[in-house]
């Protein structure tokens, strides 16, 4: 939502900057989407606490994901196999010594990719990513120009099998970590949203098709925004669309063509 900021008249002999409407996010959507499998879990919210409600529901996605996937370990082999694995000395694979080979890590963090990160949508949300003591890591072009940036998240280890804490010798909780690590989608298909879903089939359009079976054409499409008309929360609650006078960009300082 772009709300209006009441300013005074610049300086017709200096150079300046004028700030004249700010950027509220004041709604959200995502999709958990699992790598091995159709299952997914569309969330989405409004309201005028988005960007903080953003950073819960995320960090809860997470820590979920590391207690129930990350944290447990199915057997990959029967008893007898492990024995014979034991008396090995050498990959099977590679048949280098297994002792100068470097361990394999399991990886300890969640993709969130976002369209356009390195623009302005890291603005509207990472200030929620610093309210807690977690410590955050950015890959960064310029001061507000990133590239990625990621968050640790730390939680107690809980014991997937007595559901209990997870104690050291000193009978201490063990405190493990995982990472959220955001990443700019646009880095990897270079184009708008817009031109990116023309390339698509309508059967391709997977999870558009599962929460909007019959309006899949219409919502597909990238459509005229009334930006600047959108100015208070009171006017998502109106049911017809504005005038085609209403439709102005101050960015571009033009109206939208009616089409």
């Amino acid at each position: 939502m772009l709300f209006k900021i009441d300013t005074c008249q610049p300086s017709d002999t200096a150079s300046h900057t004028k700030t004249y409407q700010n950027h509220l996010p004041v709604s959200f959507c995502y999709n958990v989407k699992y790598s091995n499998t159709s299952k997914s879990n569309l969330v989405t919210y409004s309201g005028e606490d988005a960007a903080k409600v953003f950073y819960e529901k995320i960090k809860e996605e997470t820590l979920y994901i590391a207690k129930n996937y990350l944290d447990v370990k199915k057997p990959m082999i029967t008893k007898e196999q492990e024995t014979e694995f034991e008396k090995e000395n050498d990959c099977h694979i590679c048949k280098k010594s297994l002792s100068d080979l470097p361990p394999i890590l399991v990886p300890r963090f969640i993709l969130v990719f976002f369209h356009n990160l390195s623009g302005s949508d890291t603005h509207l949300f990472i200030k929620e990513l610093g309210i807690d003591k977690d410590n955050i890591k950015t890959i960064a072009i310029s001061e507000d120009n990133y590239v990625s940036f990621s968050k640790n998240i730390q939680y107690i280890h809980i014991d997937p099998i007595t559901k209990n804490p997870v104690l050291d010798q000193k009978g201490k909780p063990i405190f493990k970590t995982v990472e959220i690590r955001f990443l700019d989608s646009s880095k990897f298909l270079s184009s708008s949203l817009k031109k990116l879903a023309y390339t698509l089939k309508p059967y391709q359009f997977k999870e558009l098709s599962k929460h909007y079976p019959d309006q899949l054409d219409l919502v597909k499409g990238k459509l005229v925004y009334p930006y600047e008309y959108m100015d208070s929360p009171e006017k998502y609650d109106e049911e017809s669309l504005p005038n085609i006078d209403k439709l102005y960009s101050s960015l571009t300082g033009e109206h939208e063509k009616d089409s």
